[in-house]
């Protein structure tokens, strides 16, 4: 699992964002346009962060809503 501050400074960079949630900078931009994401915050011409809080709620709902999955060992999936 990432590491994440989640007590740092107000805004976080988009690289940040992106370790954190594990997908590709294409798959964030689709899900910000479809709402799925917090908005980014322009920090200046050619950079943009995300508000800490936002983010950090955001992958807390997403833990709450994953469904629970066994493993194999628990005799999930062994098709007997």
């Amino acid at each position: 699992m990432i590491e994440m501050e989640v007590d740092g400074p107000g805004i976080i960079r988009q690289r940040t964002v992106l370790r954190w949630v594990g997908v590709s900078r294409a798959t964030l931009a689709r899900w910000i346009s479809a709402g799925r994401f917090p908005a980014p915050v322009r920090l200046g011409a050619n950079s943009i962060g995300f508000h800490r809080k936002a983010v950090v709620d955001w992958l807390e709902s997403r833990e709450v809503a994953r469904p629970r999955v066994q493993n194999d060992r628990d005799g999930a999936g062994s098709g007997e």
